[in-house]
């Protein structure tokens, strides 16, 4: 029964875009087909996790990842780091423009690193050694699980690798987790890194205003669906030091380069805008790009030119960077 009620959400979701097509409608005016049949969809199947539930969204999600094109021009293997398995993408050439911690997004609850290989190939694709690390998601490894992984998943590489040839990052809870782990390193280790990117960072997972309300109908995935992934993970702890989850009252490390990122129909907008801020008045030089009609994960959907603008766009932003 989940699948058949998630296969009539998606179908459902793809006539009504056709029907508005059919009826000379779109959702926007600069969207092609492609692009609004993924925002329907993506909608449809965040939103269909209400009734469907997590672990079966999960498995599902599993099956359905597909290898993107490009992969062909790049290695991609699986490998172990401190008992941590992750994915190591880079350029066949063996040439890079440096290392890019990349961890994936999904609310804690969904994601994995095959099923963000569409965006890490691109960066991959562009120069760069990704490496982005697997981690558990909740409800069966509730908090503080992924960030025991992430957190240490860094500190492992920093063993490896000079700060100031890495790049730390991430999308959405994947940028938290980013954040999170870059907080808890030695702040003069911290300082050194070459830059932070953060893709729609998820920072403030239970805000009630502002672009969570205005956007929810815009993008993928409305204020109930962050906080049943919240709560989902947090399964009725608290935050504790140095495992953080939600940043708002909290101070943000003291950084040297920030890239954030993030679509303008994006319920999480305004709690981006505010960490680019909060980071700029830490001190560090925060590249601040916005990226018009775009909705969340736009930058996992291949078909959507605005991601490859967001790779070139990192990519312009790493040259920069001393």
């Amino acid at each position: 029964m989940r699948g058949l009620r998630f296969s009539l959400a998606m179908v459902g979701a793809v006539f009504r875009v056709l029907f508005r097509r059919a009826t000379g409608r779109k959702e926007e005016d600069t969207w092609g087909l492609g692009v609004e049949l993924a925002w329907a969809t993506t909608r449809a199947a965040l939103l269909s996790t209400k009734t469907v539930g997590f672990p079966w969204f999960q498995r599902f999600s599993t099956r359905a990842v597909r290898t993107p094109k490009r992969v062909a021009e790049l290695t991609v293997e699986t490998r172990e780091l401190g008992g941590h398995s992750f994915l190591d993408i880079a350029p066949r050439t063996g040439d890079s423009r440096g290392r890019i911690v990349y961890l994936h997004g999904g609310g804690y609850v969904m994601g994995s690193p095959e099923a963000g290989l569409g965006f890490s190939s691109k960066l991959a694709a562009n120069g760069f050694s990704v490496w982005a690390p697997r981690y558990p998601l909740a409800p069966s490894n509730p908090y503080p699980g992924a960030h025991e992984v992430a957190h240490s998943f860094v500190s492992q590489v920093l063993n490896e690798c000079d700060p100031s040839e890495l790049i730390i990052g991430g999308g959405s809870a994947g940028a938290a987790l980013a954040l999170s782990a870059v907080s808890a390193l030695d702040p003069s280790i911290a300082k050194r890194l070459k830059g932070v990117l953060l893709i729609s960072p998820w920072v403030e997972p239970l805000v009630e205003g502002g672009s969570v309300r205005s956007n929810e109908m815009r993008d993928v995935g409305d204020r109930d669906f962050l906080v049943r992934c919240y709560h989902t993970y947090l399964d009725r702890q608290e935050q504790t030091q140095p495992y953080w989850v939600d940043f708002t009252d909290l101070e943000v490390p003291q950084l040297r380069e920030v890239l954030v990122a993030v679509g303008t129909r994006d319920v999480l907008f305004d709690q981006s805008e505010r960490m680019a801020q909060r980071l700029e008045s830490r001190g560090a030089v925060v590249d601040f790009r916005t990226y018009d009609t775009m909705f969340h994960a736009f930058w996992n959907v291949p078909q959507i030119p605005a991601a490859d603008t967001l790779v070139e766009d990192i990519g312009k932003w790493a040259q920069t960077l001393s």
